[in-house]
């Protein structure tokens, strides 16, 4: 197979998939690892792929062009508040903050398949799957109320409970506990 025609075969693979490993495309193609590569370099730079340490994976595109707002509630995005929702087409919206995040997610949890956002106190970047959520506590972030606070370690997040108050949510939890207090208009300017 020519060069070419491995690179549309990658393409085609990864809109059906979304995500594959480079071991798994050589064993595909029958090409060495290095082959494949150099195929998936050319691609990344064309902007067709992206590279991860896993793999590839499709081109994912912004909802809003410039993510200068939230999808949700239309404030502007502030830095290390920020998550993001990636659907399964490898679209990204961004939202100003976790609470914006989860009511969002609460819309389209089944397109979601991935929820990204930032430890609190780290700036790390963590999977809302694996975050305890703070809500309720003292005002600390100029956002949406409720603030909701991420952590990715339960003891940290202990720690500033301890201090500012609010309670400690796992996803779901968060997901109940903030669709729970939402009035019928929604918050922050959002539609729920």
């Amino acid at each position: 197979m020519l060069p070419d025609q491995r690179k549309q075969q990658i393409l085609a693979w990864l809109e059906e998939e979304q995500h594959i490993r480079v071991v798994d495309l050589s064993q595909r193609l029958g090409v060495s690892e290095m082959t494949v590569y150099r195929d998936i370099q050319r691609l990344e730079k064309d902007g067709r792929l992206e590279r991860s340490s896993r793999g590839v994976s499709k081109k994912q595109t912004v909802i809003n062009e410039n993510a200068l707002t939230c999808t949700f509630c239309h404030k502007p995005n502030a830095g290390r508040q920020q998550v993001q929702l990636i659907d399964r087409n490898g679209r990204v919206e961004h939202l100003c903050c976790a609470h914006c995040g989860i009511l969002r997610f609460d819309d389209l949890q089944e397109e979601i398949t991935q929820f990204i956002c930032k430890d609190f106190l780290t700036d790390t970047t963590i999977s809302a799957k694996m975050t305890f959520f703070l809500i309720g506590a003292d005002s600390v972030m100029q956002c949406c109320s409720p603030q909701v606070i991420p952590f990715s370690s339960r003891e940290q997040a202990e720690k500033f409970r301890s201090g500012f108050g609010g309670s400690l949510y796992s996803l779901e939890g968060a997901v109940k506990e903030l669709t729970g207090q939402m009035t019928v208009d929604g918050c922050c300017g959002g539609k729920k």
